[in-house]
């Protein structure tokens, strides 16, 4: 073999090493960038859940009874913001810091006034006036805020984490501003003027898994190396043996038997070469396929979490405010009933007495003849807005339980859910039909069909949101075979993206608002169904997904 063929398949072996390296890097940042963007979310919605346990707190300190000294040390004592608060009774000023920013918040519509001081500390605190407007009583409480964020992230194991809290976009304390750019920001933070940054290059080291690259990078490049090699080595032989021919051509005659000796070995050298660069495309499609289902399945894993987590963090406000609605009801008729005891009673008073005028005056002016015919349908609303959010909560909680198998289920119960779900995102400018047909149990992963469902119902609310327009879903089964249409009337899709829309990576959107994954991850699921998914669209005639899916026969299954 030539020295040139030798170097030649090293260069080409280090290039395509470096192009896995670069490859599994990527995919390594963005496996350690979804975990360190889950962390944080844990950071964010614990820090919520203990401030919003001391303001339910203070309000029932407020409201039971006066708040006296040995109360206001023992809830310092027993609560989970205690080693990092300071509490006075009404009007203690004593509490106050230069540079602390003011806040004061009525605890019954949570309303606030903020102060921003005058000189920017590093590490500010919060300095709050909250009072309840029932017992017309108030509490100063002094929270350190950075200190207590960092405490936070030191019980997950990271607490030299940066932070920062922002107030309408401007820093409570004065990090760089390429510092803020590296961060993970939550807006909506304590109050909606709060925003929370947080740092998640620490947690990203921490999960990166250099070994990887390396690893895939090393193996790509001798696997690589050694085809090559075998490549120019067959091909050396064969330059060689047609030199050799060429040189002899005028002793043909004699030597024709070893000539198709000769033939032969390279026609047979020739098929393992064709058979050796077959196995290389195989392994790369493999390859390829693996990372392909390796962020599909981050991507789902990282959806059903985060449904599950937001079900739960809902679920528990919504059910405290449906109760206290239900008794708001009672508390109400009761109201009623002795606003009419007091409207009979009057009629036995004389009509020009003093206490009648004022009462009439009083019934006129506070108009209640319109408060009790109007506030018995508003509280019912809002006892029906609540029984809604539940069945949203309870439809995700459905969605994002994790189903590894397939198994016979009754399949319109998950897509009831998607629709559910659907519907509650759905703006005023587009409505939703649904003819869904009476099925049979449906041998298949009813969580992964779902996922499709509501990948594409997603697309299509996508499509329609800047004109609007209808979204219908239908079934039909017929021989074994359902099928799951979604329409919409928006504005379609040409010939050449049609034809790529199940490619992954492929996306028409703008980069950062999609990631070409969710309509491959579709076609992948239907074909592990055995079935498929088939496209009709036409440039402003909208677009038909058709879901393809054989139901199974489950006394032959079972």
């Amino acid at each position: 073999m030539a020295k040139r063929h030798i170097l030649l398949s090293l260069l080409l072996a280090a290039i395509i090493g470096v192009g896995v390296y670069e490859l599994s890097v990527r995919v390594e940042q963005q496996r350690t960038a979804a975990i360190s963007a889950n962390l944080l979310q844990h950071v964010y919605i614990r820090a919520l859940r203990e401030y919003y346990q001391l303001l339910g707190d203070v309000e029932q300190l407020l409201n039971d009874h006066p708040p006296g000294y040995i109360e206001l040390q023992q809830y310092r004592l027993n609560s989970p913001l205690g080693p990092f608060m300071l509490i006075g009774e009404e009007n203690s000023e004593a509490l106050a810091v230069t540079g602390d920013w003011l806040l004061r918040m009525s605890l019954q519509d949570l309303k606030a006034e903020i102060g921003v001081p005058a000189r920017l500390a590093s590490h500010p605190g919060l300095l709050m006036n909250l009072y309840s407007p029932d017992s017309k009583r108030s509490l100063i409480i002094r929270l350190e805020l950075y200190e207590w964020l960092h405490q936070i992230t030191s019980d997950m194991g990271y607490g030299d984490t940066t932070l920062l809290v922002m107030y309408q976009a401007q820093p409570l304390s004065a990090p760089a501003p390429q510092q803020r750019q590296q961060m993970m920001v939550f807006n909506d933070f304590l109050l909606p003027e709060f925003s929370l940054y947080l740092d998640r290059s620490q947690i990203e080291n921490h999960f990166f898994q250099t070994y990887l690259p390396i690893s895939a990078a090393a193996g790509s490049a001798l696997v690589s190396l050694l085809l090559l090699l075998a490549v120019f080595y067959q091909y050396g032989r064969h330059v060689q043996l047609r030199r050799e021919l060429e040189g002899r051509s005028a002793e043909l005659a004699e030597t024709s038997h070893i000539l198709r000796t000769q033939m032969a070995l390279n026609a047979r050298s020739q098929k393992e070469l064709l058979k050796s660069n077959y196995q290389l495309r195989g392994l790369n499609r493999d390859l390829e396929n693996a990372q392909t289902r390796l962020q599909l399945s981050e991507r789902l894993a990282g959806l059903g979490e985060l449904s599950a987590g937001i079900a739960h963090e809902i679920n528990n406000p919504v059910a405290y405010i449906s109760s206290n609605l239900k008794e708001l009801g009672n508390d109400m008729q009761a109201l009623l009933d002795f606003v009419r005891a007091i409207d009979e009673a009057s009629d036995l008073l004389d009509i020009k007495s003093d206490y009648y005028q004022e009462l009439l005056l009083a019934y006129q002016r506070l108009d209640i003849k319109q408060v009790t015919s109007v506030a018995p349908a508003r509280l019912q609303d809002c006892i029906r807005g609540t029984e809604r959010v539940t069945q949203i909560i309870a439809d995700m909680r459905k969605l994002s339980r994790t189903q590894s198998h397939m198994q016979w289920c009754q399949l319109n119960d998950d897509i009831s859910s998607i629709i559910n779900i659907a519907r509650a995102r759905l703006p005023g400018n587009i409505s939703l039909q649904v003819e869904l047909t009476e099925l049979p149990e449906v041998y298949c992963n009813s969580s992964q069909i779902g996922q499709v469902v509501l990948n594409i119902l997603v697309n299509a609310i996508q499509a329609l949101e800047k004109d609007g327009g209808t979204i219908r879903i239908s079934e039909v089964l017929a021989n074994g075979v359902l099928s799951i249409s979604i329409r919409d009337d928006g504005p379609g899709m040409d010939n050449a993206v049609a034809a790529r829309v199940f490619e992954p990576f492929f996306t028409t959107k703008l980069e950062g608002d999609g990631t070409g994954l969710g309509l491959a991850l579709c076609y992948k699921l239907m074909q592990e169904h055995q079935g498929g998914i088939e496209l009709e669209t036409a440039p402003g005639k909208g677009a038909c997904f058709t879901l393809i899916l054989p139901i199974g026969e489950k006394n032959h299954a079972e």
